[in-house]
């Protein structure tokens, strides 16, 4: 049982039932909480964090940029940056597109029809979600393997060996870890059935696994999730809700 901030157990088989399930630490964030590393002028349309803590994005202009430099190339409507050491990719109206991680110098455009989504797998390579399956792409663009069939999805994110998928409308986040069997995550009861309720609306990857943004009993907030799909933190954004809050790239 719960009484406020503490848990109060009526008899031993409870006490013993608790030492075998993580309870996840509840840390509500606010401004500042943390540390101002740079200021952006005007509205972002698009924001990623590279593996190097580097910050890469897209301004009203439209335009590419990458840690205070000069404006890059124009950009349609951003669907997701995924930045790497060497190349980063950008998924937008127009199309999937290869850039040079140091230069911001447009490599190329992959043909692929039906692009969703899209997520860094390793060695600058891509996990690709398309209408017809996933799609692994190496750092040149070239198709590793898929399409593979995947569950239904909006979103994808990617951590060491483990792929996430999230459908919105079902509240689920199905697991893809490598050389095991998908395991599917109801996110609606992720703490239990008498604690808040989780709707998620947004999927990235975090440094220990996932990070998903979305509302907690109707308050923006947010919830980490380990490669198993256990919960670690959650909480609400006391204060405005950021309009972007990606971790820095792990693959």
């Amino acid at each position: 049982m719960t009484d406020g901030d503490s848990y109060r157990f009526a008899t031993p088989e409870q006490w013993s039932r608790w030492l075998t399930v993580a309870i996840p630490e509840r840390g509500d964030l606010r401004p500042d909480d943390g540390v101002e590393v740079m200021r952006l002028s005007g509205p972002v349309t698009g924001f990623a964090a590279a593996p190097d803590g580097g910050l890469l994005w897209v301004g009203a202009d439209g335009a590419l940029r990458a840690n205070g430099d000069c404006a890059g190339p124009l950009l349609g409507e951003v669907r997701r940056l995924v930045p790497g050491r060497r190349v980063t990719w950008v998924l937008d109206d127009t199309g999937l597109q290869r850039f040079d991680a140091a230069t911001l110098q447009r490599l190329g455009t992959v043909h692929l029809a039906g692009v969703r989504d899209i997520a860094g797998a390793a060695h600058d390579g891509l996990w690709v979600m398309t209408g017809h399956g996933l799609v692994h792409l190496d750092a040149g663009g070239r198709i590793l393997g898929g399409p593979t069939p995947i569950p239904s999805a909006d979103r994808i994110a990617a951590h060491g060996t483990t792929i996430a998928l999230l459908d919105i409308a079902s509240g689920t986040l199905t697991l893809l870890p490598s050389g095991a069997a998908a395991l599917t995550v109801d996110l609606r009861v992720i703490l239990g059935s008498d604690a808040p309720t989780f709707a998620a609306n947004t999927l990235s990857s975090a440094s220990s696994g996932f990070c998903l943004a979305g509302e907690w009993n109707g308050e923006p907030g947010f919830l980490l999730l380990d490669d198993a799909g256990e919960p670690s933190r959650w909480g609400i954004w006391a204060g405005p809700a950021p309009s972007r809050s990606p971790a820095p790239a792990t693959i």
